[in-house]
């Protein structure tokens, strides 16, 4: 995904909706917040996200 970022692909998902890689990134990172609010009851101050090398 971070290979197409600022390219004017999209990627296909839920139910044919096309979307750039961008709003693609946009939603998985949206997904832990929402929960960390739900558990808190607020918004994180910050956050650290690591990705393992492949």
């Amino acid at each position: 995904m971070k290979q197409r970022m600022g390219t004017t692909d999209s990627h296909r998902i839920l139910a044919g909706t096309g979307m750039t890689t961008e709003s693609l990134s946009t939603e998985v990172l949206r997904s832990p917040r929402i929960d960390v609010r739900e558990r808190l009851g607020a918004d994180p101050a910050a956050a650290v996200i690591t990705v393992p090398a492949a």
